[in-house]
């Protein structure tokens, strides 16, 4: 006689500066092992969890949705209670639901919202280094808007990927938004905003780097056209260091990428 399954999700909000990314390690703490560890409490059972996306070691998130199975039933703000209560401060849970029996939180999902924090001031505050990669020889962040608008659309971005002997169907991605914006509460704050329906290995962190050389002056925003042409990971610039990162937001029907993209546009400088 087969087990009925309850399947819950939550989505989760991290500071990763501390952890060795989402995925299980086999010798360093991952936030899947952190989570599991405590679901196991609740459920008094072994719990394995699946996420929409892998963030690396040192990414952060502020909407990773992952889904688990168990036999035991548990009221949802239960769970986001008891966890909340287990988890290091550095772990959140936002937010708990019961799922549809067939939601996966990574095929299910239409897209993802990635943010990358840029600080351009002489000095970053001790509250704010966590958070963002410090880059106070920028002079060009117009340039950096022009080269990111040529990203958008559908292309092969092969070389602003890293493979780490992964095996991927395709290297073909739709970007709905690239959108470079300075911040209207902190001048010095630069946000880089990517809405896609998939992403690669190390890609937004990639193109962060591409756009970031343009806006030191090192390239012209043309040079984006070239890179995607090479399909070679050596054409673009340096991969941009991971605590700038943030998974935003992980986008699931009715909402729809593009739509979502063009209002993000608008109102991201206001963060």
């Amino acid at each position: 006689m087969s087990v009925r399954l309850n399947r819950y999700a939550m989505r989760v909000a991290y500071d990763g500066t501390e952890y060795a990314g989402w995925q299980i390690q086999p010798n360093a703490l991952a936030i899947q092992e952190v989570l599991e560890s405590r679901l196991a409490k609740i459920f008094n059972a072994e719990i394995r969890i699946h996420g929409a996306g892998r963030t690396d070691a040192g990414v952060h998130a502020r909407g990773q949705v992952c889904h688990f199975d168990a036999e035991a039933v548990r009221f949802p703000a239960g769970i986001r209670h008891a966890m909340n209560g287990m988890l290091p401060t550095a772990i959140r849970v936002l937010h708990a639901w019961k799922a549809a029996p067939r939601f996966h939180s990574r095929v299910s999902a239409v897209g993802k919202h990635y943010r990358y924090v840029l600080h351009t001031g002489a000095v970053v505050s001790p509250f704010q280094g966590r958070w963002v990669w410090h880059v106070p020889s920028l002079s060009d962040p117009e340039g950096m808007a022009q080269a990111a608008e040529r990203l958008i659309g559908t292309h092969d971005f092969l070389s602003f990927s890293v493979n780490p002997k992964r095996v991927v169907e395709s290297t073909v991605c739709t970007l709905h938004a690239c959108a470079v914006s300075r911040s209207l509460r902190d001048p010095n704050r630069i946000l880089i905003d990517l809405v896609g329906d998939r992403f690669l290995y190390k890609m937004v962190r990639s193109i962060v780097g591409t756009l970031v050389r343009v806006g030191q002056g090192r390239a012209q925003p043309d040079c984006v056209a070239a890179i995607l042409a090479a399909r070679n990971r050596s054409a673009a610039a340096q991969t941009a260091p991971p605590q700038g990162l943030c998974m935003w937001r992980v986008l699931y029907p009715p909402r729809e990428p593009a739509a979502y993209a063009e209002r993000l546009v608008h109102a991201a400088a206001r963060d």
